[in-house]
């Protein structure tokens, strides 16, 4: 890929940010460095440079069209738009050319699920449970409504019998397995690639010293019960790129 995560998360994040892959980075279901490295493209290259470099060879030799502006559909929300900015300027590096069609919330939902946008979109997406088949499935599966990725495209059988694995398989170890194969699966046909999560925005903020989820059926990751707050801590530098644990080692 000839996108700089680390530039995005620096830039976007304050440093507060992890690179990964489908499911959330240190949770349960996450596939290994190992694992997600092996598939072309998934993990940032030492020498970006000459990344971007291979990628606009790829380009060349399957003949894209360097010459052409490209429609990159953007939400009208701020924070959307700050990130969206970021893209395109990462883009233009690799000499690509795009515009912003700037769409109000309600009407880029809209277009969202009826599958009408240009040949870009940019967005926030959050994973709703640590779950391999509530998670996965809220975006991936054929017919939830949430399905933003391929919307209005023919249902994916291979994907959807294995979600359907993932819901059916009780013993952890053989769901783990399942769990793996539908991410590298999803990461082997670059429908979406996710430049960084932001799990890391509230719980490791370094004056944050710990927390508590609501324990709701959905969204727990941005809903809090309760923060332990310690603004001593504030100006503390060293703890950026946690997946795990707290600050500080508290």
């Amino acid at each position: 890929m000839g996108i700089d995560r680390s530039a995005a998360i620096a830039v976007l994040q304050e440093g507060f940010g992890s690179q990964g892959f489908i499911m959330v980075p240190g949770g349960a279901w996450n596939i290994t460095d190992e694992q997600g490295c092996a598939v072309p493209g998934w993990c940032q290259a030492d020498d970006m440079e000459a990344a971007r470099a291979e990628a606009k060879a790829i380009l060349e030799a399957e003949g894209f069209d360097f010459d052409k502006t490209y429609t990159f559909t953007v939400e009208g929300d701020a924070q959307v738009s700050s990130r969206a900015t970021l893209v395109q300027e990462q883009l233009r590096l690799l000499g690509i050319n795009v515009d912003f069609d700037l769409v109000e919330t309600v009407a880029y939902r809209q277009a969202n699920n009826e599958g009408r946008w240009g040949e870009l979109q940019s967005g926030n997406a959050t994973m709703p449970t640590d779950d391999v088949s509530l998670g996965m499935g809220y975006y991936h599966r054929c017919a939830s409504d949430r399905n933003y990725i391929t919307p209005q495209t023919e249902c994916d059988d291979y994907l959807e019998d294995l979600l359907d694995q993932s819901l059916a398989v009780i013993d952890p170890v053989k769901r783990k397995e399942i769990s793996d194969e539908i991410q590298l699966y999803i990461m082997n046909k670059y429908v979406i690639f996710p430049i960084y999560w932001e799990q890391e925005a509230v719980a490791f903020w370094p004056e944050v010293r710990g927390y508590f989820h609501y324990p709701g059926p959905s969204g727990p990751h941005v809903t809090w019960e309760q923060l332990w707050y310690d603004p001593a801590h504030k100006d503390d530098t060293g703890f950026s790129g946690q997946t795990s644990g707290a600050p500080g080692g508290i």
